[in-house]
């Protein structure tokens, strides 16, 4: 498929509905994504970027198509080199295949560049196979097996 002429750029405020959507239709876990609370996301958002990372979202026509956010680690390998960590990448469905994911890693590698970061990594569950050919098409070897654990945490109340 030919390549969607998508524009990337940082999140605002305003793409917290688009972007709640698309994480919702994107999750493996039923319920686990609230779209009718958008000033949650658009909290996440602001905490996200107040702690030096960013959230890009890509659009198409004028709307929010793709969404995905990155962070730096302080990492003690390296000498204490930077690792950028891409998570929640989320296109919409109907519209992979024609570059909008790869223009959104493109932008959080160069992101990752500029706060000097020696690698960007990610972690896809086992289960989304097409996002791992999409990934190695992209650059990145599944080179480590990843774990998670759960903790029981209290849960922001709505606002």
């Amino acid at each position: 498929m030919a390549v969607a002429r998508a524009v990337v750029r940082p999140a605002v405020r305003g793409d917290a509905p688009a972007i709640a959507a698309l994480l919702a239709a994107g999750s493996l876990a039923a319920g686990a994504e609230d779209p009718s609370s958008p000033s949650r996301y658009a909290e996440a958002i602001a905490r996200i970027r107040g702690a030096g990372g960013e959230v890009y979202v890509a659009e198409l026509d004028g709307a929010v198509v793709a969404a995905c956010q990155v962070d730096c680690i302080e990492h003690l390998q390296h000498a204490g080199g930077r690792v950028a960590e891409v998570e929640s990448v989320h296109v919409d469905e109907g519209l992979r295949g024609r570059g909008i994911g790869a223009a959104l890693l493109e932008a959080c590698a160069a992101w990752a560049r500029a706060k000097g970061c020696y690698r960007v990594q990610l972690t896809s569950n086992g289960v989304r196979r097409d996002a791992h050919r999409f990934y190695e098409a992209n650059g990145f070897v599944a080179s480590h097996v990843g774990f998670k654990r759960s903790l029981e945490i209290d849960q922001p109340s709505a606002t």
